[in-house]
């Protein structure tokens, strides 16, 4: 098929009719962290803690010679383990590494050497998944890298300078491409279930206001306009977060009127929790650990905690 990139993949895909082109498709790289990172509070709160759990787990470099194992605290390759550039410590490039893995379901590294000590970098960066092209030519019935474009300039990185981890993709476009899958594009309907429901749930603060009104008993109806000064009134005092809760009072013979939230409202506020434990599902971690109340006990805490580092951060780590 010749060299396929990501660019390609677009305009093919879309003429053919069969690639989806949507915030939650496999070519988009800035929706995880647009639709995700920057506005879900519940996947920031994911793949933050995997990240920040992940870089306080010490690298020990070990040499062993015959029978022995001897711990290397000095070196070339010791330095840049625990600087890998000149920006960076190991814990900072590591926490970002992760969360790039997390999200994108792929990290990239470009390491710089020496001329003739190729096959030993003296630091290590890391590559935005988001700003990375690839070109790719089929060889037999496997594709390879033929190029990389970075922030849409070429000739910056080639394929001994470049190395990838990435989640497993077996889709045709991760074949085709060869770039690993975000989580949350397999997640897409949940995420954006969780999205909704948090505008939901923020307009319905915003604007549920007072908790009730003390309306007139009299005998005489209102007028017209005495409806319109009294309507005018009430909605000075009751609109807004800031009288959540607030009960308005009259100065006639009046009787108390509860405000609430309706059957259907409660229900939306309701759903996050069944959407969130899907989130966390897609990213091996227990929802108890993010306050969830269900099953919260103490021994559910501790197994869930125990599973956090199992099941999510000490595998994600151990790819970086």
């Amino acid at each position: 098929m010749g060299i396929i990139t990501s660019k390609d993949w677009g305009n093919y895909g879309k003429v053919l009719g069969f690639l989806d082109q949507g915030k939650g498709s496999e070519i988009n790289r800035t929706y995880p962290y647009s639709e995700g990172f920057a506005k879900s509070s519940d996947v920031y709160s994911i793949t933050t803690r995997i990240a920040r759990l992940g870089k306080t787990i010490p690298w020990v470099l070990e040499t062993v010679k015959g029978d022995m194992v001897e711990e290397i605290t000095s070196g070339v390759l010791y330095d840049i383990i625990n600087n890998p550039n000149s920006k960076q410590s190991r814990a900072e490039f590591v926490e970002l590494a992760l969360l790039y893995l997390t999200l994108s379901g792929e990290a990239y590294t470009q390491n710089s050497s020496s001329i003739g000590f190729e096959d030993l970098p003296h630091s290590l960066k890391l590559l935005n998944p988001q700003l990375l092209d690839i070109s790719t030519v089929r060889v037999d019935s496997e594709y390879i890298v033929s190029s990389y474009r970075y922030d849409g300039i070429e000739g910056e990185l080639n394929n001994q300078s470049v190395d990838q981890v990435k989640y497993a993709n077996p889709t045709i476009i991760g074949h085709q491409t060869t770039r690993g899958i975000s989580p949350l594009v397999s997640g897409y309907l949940t995420l954006k279930g969780l999205n909704n429901n948090q505008s939901a749930n923020a307009s319905i603060l915003e604007n549920q206001g007072a908790a009730g009104i003390l309306s007139n008993e009299g005998d005489y109806a209102l007028t017209g306009k005495e409806r319109e000064r009294e309507q005018s009134a009430i909605d000075k005092f009751i609109a807004g977060v800031r009288n959540f809760g607030k009960v308005i009072q009259s100065g006639a013979k009046v009787k108390f009127t509860r405000l609430g939230l309706d059957p259907t409202q409660l229900k939306i506020i309701e759903s996050k929790q069944l959407k969130f434990r899907d989130l966390c599902s897609i990213y091996d971690v227990k929802s108890i650990l993010f306050n969830d109340p269900v099953n919260a006990s103490f021994n559910n805490l501790t197994n869930a905690e125990k599973s956090l580092w199992t099941n999510a951060v000490i595998p994600n780590t151990e790819l970086i």
